[in-house]
């Protein structure tokens, strides 16, 4: 800029102004998450948010990953894998190791590195002995252990002192198996979610479905929600995915966190088999996720666009309304 610019040159020159306004999700709780961005897109989104039919949740956490995640070795004959653990990984590094252990032990795991816009890639594994079944976390008894995978507990056993002494497991787990780890219950385990960065500039969800016949875990940098089949996931990704539900989120929230709050506001029904929208949400995000997969940018940039419109219909949103929103979102995201 040269010495002598004034306002008006530096105004036309090299800035953009845009008029916005901020105002409280909830009008009559003035405490709420305050809302951003220019005056339709505001009296838009306020008009539809509202709690989601789905409750999301967090990955697993184990307090001492360079325990629990692995790197596969080998395979054996006699149907065990020898697996390497991640020592160096975290703050709290461990001994490296090489041991056998039980398949069933084993599930391919999921980091937030490993997430993009639809796309979801486990690059390690994670051992675990946790009852897949049960509603909320709950650790396999270790008599059980001991008889159905005695080499799983044999491999915890060689790190016993160290689990004992996990800051999570002292605070919440003290009565249960030294083994045990925190959000582990059977949402973890369902054999399709949809996933979305903890830390991330925008919203950004993928489905991840099983992979090699074992389900995929999610580790805590993860959110996610449990779904039924493979159209319900890509339904709620859709719906999460597409410009509207990304400015909800980010007019709101901390660019570093978008947690399980984002179902609080973002109004995602329940999955209709019977609706034609519904169905057509989830089969758009299922061309993204392959566009993504193939790299395929002239597809994605449809995909996007689709979605816009369908959740436009479905949440009832006037054209003018989306164009103001995408405008806002591109404001914040810039």
């Amino acid at each position: 800029l040269p010495e002598s610019a004034d306002i008006r040159q530096i105004l036309n020159d090299i800035c953009r102004v845009s008029q916005w306004v901020a105002e409280p999700v909830d009008d009559n709780r003035p405490e709420s998450p305050w809302i951003s961005g220019r005056p339709k897109s505001v009296k838009g989104v306020k008009r539809i948010v509202a709690p989601s039919g789905y409750q999301a949740r967090a990955g697993c956490c184990t307090w001492l990953n360079g325990i629990y995640w692995l790197e596969r070795v080998v395979d054996r004959s006699d149907g065990l894998v020898v697996m390497a653990n991640c020592g160096e990984i975290g703050k709290k590094k461990v001994q490296g190791v090489q041991k056998a252990m039980e398949q069933v032990s084993v599930y391919p795991l999921l980091r937030g590195q490993d997430v993009c816009r639809w796309h979801a890639e486990p690059s390690h594994s994670i051992v675990l002995a946790q009852d897949e079944t049960a509603p909320s976390s709950r650790a396999i008894a270790e008599d059980e252990l001991r008889r159905s995978r005695p080499k799983t507990l044999e491999y915890f056993r060689f790190f016993e002192q160290q689990l004992r002494q996990r800051s999570g497991y002292r605070k919440y787990l003290t009565e249960k198996p030294f083994y045990a780890v925190y959000n582990a219950g059977s949402y973890v385990f369902a054999p399709w979610k949809v996933v979305w960065r903890e830390q991330a500039s925008v919203l950004t969800c993928a489905v991840i479905g099983p992979l090699d016949g074992r389900v995929v875990v999610p580790d805590h940098k993860l959110m996610l929600v449990p779904c039924e089949s493979p159209e319900e996931a890509y339904f709620v990704c859709g719906m999460l995915s597409n410009t509207i539900a990304c400015y909800i989120v980010a007019s709101y929230a901390l660019q570093t966190s978008t947690s399980t709050h984002v179902l609080n506001y973002v109004p995602v029904p329940r999955f209709d088999p019977s609706s034609a929208l519904h169905q057509q949400t989830a089969e758009i995000c299922k061309e993204g996720h392959t566009a993504a997969k193939n790299a395929d940018t002239r597809r994605l940039s449809a995909c996007k666009s689709q979605l816009d419109n369908l959740a436009a219909e479905l949440w009832g949103l006037s054209k003018a309304e989306l164009r103001d929103i995408q405008d806002s979102l591109a404001d914040l995201t810039q």
